[in-house]
């Protein structure tokens, strides 16, 4: 089976000195040859070595002169990519830099009381730089407003809510930059 070792040897050494880290890398240039895969092991100075050879300069060091030169990703005869592609995206200007991540939504007292009062904690992972804008949704209408706003330097922000009769639980989602985070407690 593929990794087994005889019994009467240990295992196999392929540690970093041994075959280094397998990271995959993706080649982005006008340059580059369409939908092309190497198979060739290299680690990351290849990348040097690929500037070297270009460029006709001496190695810097041994780990670099041992590497395979990456030109195998390339073809600077007949350039693949000349033409920019014409169905690139705008940019979109007017949408919100995103700045901060929610970390967690709390509800409590956790179960809600039906028909009572509840606060809803929003968190952030670390202070906010400027006020930040968090969109508000409940699995039940009218429950919590469209939005509230996580004040600059700080980390939270709660409110009060009033929790709905004839439910069983409570789902309230907040969203930063599209990026939804949800808290779900029983309502008895």
């Amino acid at each position: 089976s593929p990794g087994a070792c005889a019994e009467d040897t240990t295992d196999p050494v392929c540690g970093f000195f041994f075959t280094g880290f397998r990271v995959p890398l993706i080649v982005i240039s006008p340059f580059t040859k369409a939908n092309y895969v190497s198979h060739t092991p290299m680690d990351y100075t290849a990348m040097l070595k690929l500037i070297e050879t270009r460029f006709n300069l001496r190695n810097l060091t041994a780990r670099d002169a041992a590497q395979p030169d990456m030109t195998e990703f390339f073809d600077f005869v007949n350039v693949p990519w000349a033409t920019p592609p014409s169905n690139v995206p705008t940019q979109a200007k007017s949408m919100q830099c995103v700045l901060g991540a929610l970390s967690g939504i709390t509800i409590s007292p956790n179960p809600a009381p039906a028909g009572g009062q509840a606060t809803v904690t929003l968190n952030l992972s670390k202070a906010a730089i400027q006020d930040m804008t968090v969109g508000l949704s409940a699995d039940s209408a009218g429950v919590v407003p469209p939005t509230a706003v996580i004040a600059n330097t700080t980390t939270s922000t709660t409110l009060n809510i009033n929790v709905p009769t004839g439910i069983t639980s409570l789902t309230i989602t907040g969203a930063i930059g599209g990026i939804p985070v949800s808290a779900t407690v029983p309502v008895q």
